[in-house]
C-alpha cells in the first residue's frame, strides 16, 4: 500500500471514529474513497487533503441538527476563506459534509440518493468499518461534477483524473460499465462513449497516467476499452 493511500487512509479512520454512535448513515466520497477501492499498488491515488462525506438527509433543517451534532463530537466550522459553508474540520482535518438531498448547503449531485443506499462496507486496518461509495456511484458522480466545475478542461480536472484512476485499476468496474444494465450503468457508460469520442479528451488521457513504459500501457488499456463500449 502506497504512501498516499495509508494517509488517506488513516483520514477516513480517524474521522469514522468521530463519527461512531451517529444515528444517520455517512458514506464517503470523492477523492479519497479511491484509498478504499481495491486498486493494486502499481496505481496510485491522488493526493488529496480532504475528505467529503454524503449523509443521508432530506432537509436543510435536518442539515443544521446534524452538524449541531458534530460540533459536540469536536468539530468546528472551517474558517479558511472561501471554504464552503459544509466544510467543518476536526483534529485538523478538513471534512465536506453534504446532504443525499439538495439542501443548498455545498455542492448537490443528482447521484447522492442512489449512491448511498448502495453503498459498500469497507474494513480498515483498526477494525473499523467505514461506508464507502461503489465504484460504479463514484464514476457516475464524478463525470455529474465535472460537468458542473470541469469547463471542458479534460486535462486540469482532478474529476477526470479520478475516474480515470479507477477505470485502470477496477477490470471488475469495466466490466459493470460495459455490460451492466442498471440505470447508473447505462447512464455511465453513454457519457463514457460521449467523452471519448472527442479528440480533446483521448489526448489529456495518456496524461493523467504515471509517464513511464507501465502508465502509458494503462493509458492505452483504457482507451481501447472506452472505444469498444456500446449502447
Amino acid at each position: 500500500m502506497t504512501a498516499r493511500r495509508d494517509k488517506a487512509r488513516a483520514a477516513i479512520s480517524t474521522i469514522a471514529r468521530a463519527l461512531e454512535g451517529e444515528r444517520l448513515p455517512v458514506m464517503f466520497v470523492g477523492g479519497i474513497a479511491t484509498a478504499l477501492f481495491p486498486i493494486p499498488d502499481g496505481i496510485d491515488v491522488r493526493p488529496t487533503d480532504d475528505v467529503d462525506c454524503v449523509v443521508d438527509l432530506a432537509s436543510t433543517a435536518d442539515y443544521y441538527a446534524f452538524v449541531s451534532r458534530l460540533r459536540a463530537r469536536g468539530f468546528h466550522e472551517c474558517t479558511d476563506e472561501g471554504a464552503p459553508l459544509c466544510r467543518l474540520v476536526y483534529q485538523g482535518i478538513r471534512v465536506d459534509f453534504v446532504a443525499s438531498a439538495d439542501t443548498g448547503i455545498g455542492p448537490s449531485n443528482r447521484w447522492y440518493r442512489s449512491a448511498i443506499a448502495a453503498a459498500n462496507v469497507h474494513a480498515l486496518e483498526d477494525g473499523l468499518e467505514v461506508r464507502a461509495i461503489a465504484p460504479i456511484f463514484f464514476v457516475a458522480t464524478k463525470l455529474e461534477a465535472f460537468h458542473g466545475r470541469g469547463r471542458g478542461d479534460y486535462l486540469a480536472s482532478h474529476d477526470i483524473e479520478d475516474v480515470l484512476t479507477v477505470l485502470a485499476g477496477l477490470p471488475t468496474l469495466r466490466d459493470e460499465i460495459a455490460n451492466g444494465t442498471s440505470a447508473v450503468a447505462s447512464a455511465v457508460r453513454d457519457e463514457l462513449i460521449a467523452l471519448h469520442a472527442k479528440e480533446t479528451f483521448r489526448d489529456a488521457v495518456p496524461a493523467h497516467y504515471e509517464g513511464d513504459a507501465a502508465g502509458q500501457v494503462r493509458a492505452d488499456e483504457v482507451l481501447a476499452w472506452l472505444a469498444s463500449l456500446r449502447r
